[in-house]
């Protein structure tokens, strides 16, 4: 997806998001003030609270507190940026912030899709343990979402370096509880 991609965000965590930005735009066109979007796909790496996302429900999983619930076959492909790649991402946004009245949008991701599959066994190589799975019937969401950073990398000279799901997965294990 590029940062012209339309927008048609398929549940209303995404229509969320997309009213933001139709905010940041409406003010931006008074001209005084400039903005700049960075739009993360799945962050994910380090310590994660948010129990409701892939990689920390994999890991819980993992370390037996529950079987990790899964809609449909889990061959829907997302792409995972890691924590340490978002926050350079939103740095080098503020360092080349766009004049008064102008506003830019950046995705940012790794550029790679992975399945929930390939998260899983990500999680069963970094902790050595077994991800029990519960498939639950399919929803309707799109098969694959992948970012192209393009614009991010040539206007801000960022690119993802850490975002390989195993460094992911393994910065995550570590970084939680349920590894000790």
């Amino acid at each position: 997806m590029t940062e012209e991609f339309p927008p048609a965000p398929p549940h209303p965590y995404a229509s969320s998001k997309l009213a933001v930005e139709m905010v940041i735009e409406a003010q931006v066109r008074t001209g005084r003030l400039a903005a700049g979007i960075v739009r993360m796909l799945n962050v994910a790496g380090g310590a994660d609270p948010d129990p409701t996302r892939l990689v920390p429900r994999s890991l819980a999983a993992a370390a037996g507190q529950s079987a990790l619930a899964v809609n449909g076959d889990g061959t829907a492909v997302r792409d995972y940026v890691h924590i340490a790649d978002a926050a350079t991402a939103f740095v080098a946004c503020l360092e080349h912030m766009p004049p008064a009245g102008h506003l830019e949008k950046y995705n940012i991701g790794s550029g790679s899709g992975l399945s929930i599959l390939d998260v899983v066994a990500a999680v069963e190589r970094a902790t050595g343990r077994r991800v029990p799975l519960e498939h639950r019937p399919p929803m309707a969401e799109p098969a694959a979402l992948i970012s192209d950073s393009t614009k991010a990398t040539t206007e801000l000279d960022w690119s993802a370096k850490h975002s390989d799901i195993d460094e992911i997965v393994r910065d995550a294990w570590q970084a939680s509880s349920a590894a000790s």
